[in-house]
């Protein structure tokens, strides 16, 4: 039973790319999975102090994220998960952003 689902899982790994109706970012060219690959951010926790478009200004001292571009709100979300940005709330933020990679976090799709 192990080497069926060995074969089977790796079947999936080799042919997700043609698998999928949707280009996958995490796997390239050759169809082989890259180490980085990540599952992404869950927003729903963001909107609670950010709004649900994400225009508000969390507890009146964070930038209105609708409003940044994408590359501020990836720069300013690695940053906060590097103590390297970020003022009153940064240890909220860092709580928040700690547990994603960079590329997840530079990913986001919020910023105009």
């Amino acid at each position: 039973m192990k080497i069926y689902f060995i074969l089977f899982a790796s079947f999936l790994i080799l042919n997700a790319k043609s698998l999928s109706p949707y280009a996958n970012p995490y796997i390239d060219e050759n169809a082989k999975i890259k180490i980085d690959y990540i599952v992404g951010v869950n927003l729903g926790g963001c909107q609670g102090c950010h709004g649900s478009s994400f225009e508000k200004s969390a507890f009146g001292k964070s930038m209105i994220v609708s409003q940044m571009s994408k590359k501020d709100v990836g720069d300013a979300l690695v940053g906060y998960k590097n103590n390297t940005y970020g003022r009153d709330m940064k240890h909220v933020m860092f709580r928040q952003v700690s547990k994603y990679d960079d590329i997840a976090l530079r990913n986001t799709g919020l910023g105009k």
